[in-house]
């Protein structure tokens, strides 16, 4: 071959190349889109992939143990169905009861909220500010009321609006989980199926499943475990401060914590604002025991509970977030664990397989060879699958 043909059949090369990355584009491109549009009917599978992934560890378990997989499942929703109901009788009583007080006392609330503007704007006037000054601080606490007063008025209109949410929120909810029992039922079968259409790759979109698994599984208990810890150091410091609506204040911050930076500042706001109807200093220590109950969080617990969870450091859990955070907002935020999780493990696998080295030890640090929560002492647990091994 000469020199001018090597050269052009180079540049046919990159020519298919391109346009391979191009149809790509285009063709994430159009998902994208079609994934926009069809979003609302897609809910209830994303709330079912939540629930396969929860109920799965513990359906294997009891399959293990030899009881038939449908029995093993329906066991694990009677389960999940019971703890459920457990917490709703504690919780959902006290829930309903500060919000109808909240709502009972609102005229109040919005009459000290009123008579404070008014104090307020009084004691600007004796002061004899500039008049820029004075015009400037009005026209904050005018804009305050006003912004207010819109709330309580799409408050007020969207009540209808919630309602049909929540049935909506009820119906996916139960399609969620009639889709999540076929899967659970079926999920070795489906598994099988999907694995035989990687060929002689098989070996490794197994292991690339199992590692997505394991991680996604870890997170949502990480999550849930967290938001659980953020609820009960509130709940507590709120109720101790007596601020109105304290449970209610509680459960949204523990929700909302799974958006990191964004959330407790939702939550240290709607509490601010809960104490403020009573008095300013009320909403201030409410203020500060959020800012403290997400500070805990922030730098002690979340780190090490989604390292126990997900087999990420807490330096990475950190790094991974601000990552994140810095390139895709609140999507970034919330998907960074466990992208860093399932990134390292992936790294981990095919740095072994390819170099021939042991990488993960079970009393490593940043590469350990443990499942997520489980102790370095635990041999069983802790063998992972090593390429390298089985090379040698």
């Amino acid at each position: 071959m000469t020199d001018e043909q090597a050269r052009k059949e180079m540049w046919l090369r990159r020519a298919a190349q391109a346009w391979t990355l191009i149809g790509t584009l285009v063709l994430l491109a159009a998902l994208m889109t079609l994934l926009g549009r069809i979003t609302s009917a897609l809910i209830p599978f994303g709330m079912a992939l939540v629930i396969v992934l929860v109920l799965r560890a513990p359906v294997d378990v009891l399959e293990r143990w030899g009881m038939p997989r449908g029995l093993a499942v329906g066991l694990c929703y009677l389960a999940t169905i019971v703890v459920l109901a457990i917490v709703s009788l504690i919780l959902v009583p006290t829930f309903v009861q500060q919000i109808a007080q909240f709502g009972g006392r609102f005229p109040e609330y919005a009459n000290k909220a009123y008579q404070l503007y008014l104090d307020v704007s009084a004691s600007f006037t004796r002061l004899k500010l500039p008049t820029f000054l004075t015009a400037a601080v009005r026209n904050i606490l005018d804009s305050a009321t006003k912004w207010a007063v819109d709330v309580s008025s799409s408050v007020a209109s969207g009540a209808v609006s919630v309602t049909s949410q929540i049935a909506t929120l009820v119906f996916d909810s139960l399609i969620a989980l009639l889709i999540a029992l076929y899967v659970l039922v079926d999920f070795g079968t489906m598994r099988e199926e999907v694995l035989r259409l990687f060929g002689h790759q098989r070996e490794h979109a197994d292991h690339f499943m199992n590692i997505t698994g394991r991680v996604l599984g870890g997170y949502l208990r990480g999550v849930v475990i967290d938001g659980f810890a953020v609820f009960v150091i509130v709940a507590i410091g709120l109720s101790v401060l007596k601020v109105p609506g304290s449970i209610v204040i509680a459960v949204f911050a523990g929700l909302v914590n799974v958006v990191p930076y964004l959330g407790p500042g939702l939550a240290m706001a709607l509490a601010g604002v809960a104490g403020l109807f009573v008095s300013p200093w009320l909403g201030l220590w409410a203020v500060i025991v959020v800012v403290i109950a997400t500070q805990i969080d922030s730098l002690v617990l979340n780190p090490r509970i989604m390292a126990g969870q997900v087999d990420l450091h807490p330096v990475l859990v950190v790094f991974s977030l601000l990552t994140g955070a810095t390139l895709f907002g609140v999507a970034g935020m919330v998907l960074a664990i466990p992208v860093a999780a399932i990134g390292k493990a992936v790294f981990m696998y095919w740095y072994e397989l390819r170099t021939g080295r042991d990488l993960a030890t079970p009393d490593g640090v940043l590469f350990t060879g443990c499942e997520p929560g489980a102790s370095p002492d635990d041999d069983a647990a802790c063998e992972a699958d090593h390429p390298a091994k089985e090379r040698s």
